[in-house]
């Protein structure tokens, strides 16, 4: 998993991370596989600057006609 997303994930206000107990164990299984729980700072800023660059390659591939399905953008994209 994507250090983005693992550290962030634990901060989305549901149930599933209302006990801390859930959220030490969550990261305790991605420690366990070796996973990286974070970036350093720079790391973190230019990790985020990537993913905005393809964002914006994402917006002109959902308004684009080259989609897999005849209704348009779609999981299989």
């Amino acid at each position: 998993m994507n250090p983005l997303t693992l550290t962030r994930l634990t901060k989305i206000p549901v149930a599933d991370w209302a006990d801390p107990r859930d959220i030490s164990y969550h990261l305790w299984k991605h420690q366990k596989k070796e996973d990286i729980l974070g970036y350093s700072s720079e790391e973190d800023a230019e990790a985020i600057k990537d993913l905005n660059s393809k964002l914006i390659e994402f917006a002109a591939i959902i308004k684009g006609d080259k989609c897999l399905n005849t209704w348009g953008f779609g999981m299989d994209d």
